[in-house]
């Protein structure tokens, strides 16, 4: 009431204190950057890889379809198998 914010502002504001850090909060690493643009070659498919400085991370692999998520998996599970 202070600030006189309207509800949606008020909720926008809730909802950005809310989302999970951004990119422009984990390490920049060209190599990992590099690594990056290839898996999503590979995959055909967006990938992101969210290294953080600790160390840990996770990679994300965007489909937008059920075939895609087929082709994703039969790669990985071919490169699992030739390892």
């Amino acid at each position: 009431i202070k600030n006189k914010l309207s509800v949606r502002r008020l909720e926008q504001i809730i909802k950005d204190a809310n989302m999970p850090k951004t990119k422009s909060d984990q390490v920049i690493n060209p190599f990992i950057q590099k690594i990056e643009g290839q898996l999503s070659k590979l995959f055909d498919a967006k990938t992101t890889i969210m290294h953080r400085e600790k160390g840990n991370g996770k990679i994300v692999i965007n489909y937008k379809s059920s075939d895609s998520l087929d082709k994703i998996i039969s790669l990985m599970t071919k490169i699992y198998v030739e390892h």
